[in-house]
């Protein structure tokens, strides 16, 4: 595991209009540590076979992010590229397939995922703003040996083949 990476479901509660999930503001300023402000929310909505990333900010427009997948199913790729971390150059992979369940993603860790079903959306709460000149992309074939190609193919994922790509996951970027 990833130091500092924190996965975690919060209490979901259900009746027959459908769910209700309620995140409070001090567990989130908890799980962010320092001042724990969330700066910005993105959200994006994929295609199944989408891979995006592995992204990350640097020169001082670093991110933590807590991520979560409201709908459809992620498998979530994370890589410690800190240099000054026990865990640096560890490779992790997490299965979001519940509304509830989130990733807190530290500074200075690449981030990626694979949208395994149609219409899947991402949530990322960030605690720095978005800088695309200061934004670092790392080819997803970093991950390439650690993918779990049996939960892929479940999911009707058979090789890279079925992945949807831009230009920029495929190269270095920064």
């Amino acid at each position: 595991m990833i130091k500092n990476v924190k996965i975690f479901e919060i209490p979901i509660f259900h009746d027959i209009r459908g769910h209700f999930i309620q995140l409070k503001l001090k567990e989130i300023r908890d799980i962010f540590g320092n001042n724990g402000d969330i700066i910005l929310f993105n959200q994006s909505n994929s295609k199944k076979g989408v891979l995006r990333g592995l992204h990350q900010q640097i020169n001082g427009k670093e991110q933590a992010k807590l991520i979560n997948c409201p709908t459809g199913v992620v498998l979530d790729l994370i890589v410690d590229y800190r240099r000054d971390s026990e865990t640096h150059m560890e490779k992790m992979m997490v299965l979001l397939d519940k509304p509830n369940k989130y990733i807190f993603i530290p500074r200075g860790c690449l981030h990626g995922f694979i949208s395994l079903k149609e219409d899947t959306i991402l949530n990322y709460y960030t605690d720095n703003e978005y800088s695309p000149q200061n934004e670092r992309t790392i080819p997803w074939t970093l991950i390439k040996d650690a993918l779990d190609w049996k939960l892929l193919k479940k999911y009707g994922i058979e090789s890279e083949k079925d992945f949807i790509l831009i230009g920029r996951d495929n190269k270095i970027q920064k």
